[in-house]
């Protein structure tokens, strides 16, 4: 018999055997919600120690030495252009343009 939380209605004579029925069944869902937590334990562990395995794992695909000829350089030293540009743009205001351009685009290399 499954629990019927209405039951029994207030007032009435509690017979021992409808009441045992009520107990159990409040007995057999809190044994069924007990197993369901623990599988969920149990399946939450195994997932944290595949995460904890991977972490372990991930320094070891990448290193400094394995970046460092692909990354770019640091183009902190040049600077801002800093430019008002004539109308028409002159020679001087492009050349200007292209020798930052120049500048960042060598900084970069490695």
């Amino acid at each position: 018999m499954p629990f019927d939380p209405s039951n029994p209605v207030n007032g009435t004579v509690v017979d021992a055997d409808f009441l045992r029925a009520q107990l159990n069944a409040l007995n057999d869902s809190n044994n069924e919600n007990a197993a369901t937590i623990a599988a969920q334990d149990a399946r939450i562990a195994a997932l944290e120690a595949a995460m904890a395995a991977v972490q372990t794992q991930l320094p070891n695909y990448l290193t400094e030495a394995d970046v460092e000829p692909i990354a770019a350089n640091n183009v902190d030293s040049v600077l801002e252009l800093t430019l008002t540009l004539n109308d028409p743009p002159t020679v001087g205001d492009v050349q200007e343009i292209l020798d930052k351009l120049n500048a960042t685009i060598v900084g970069l290399h490695r």
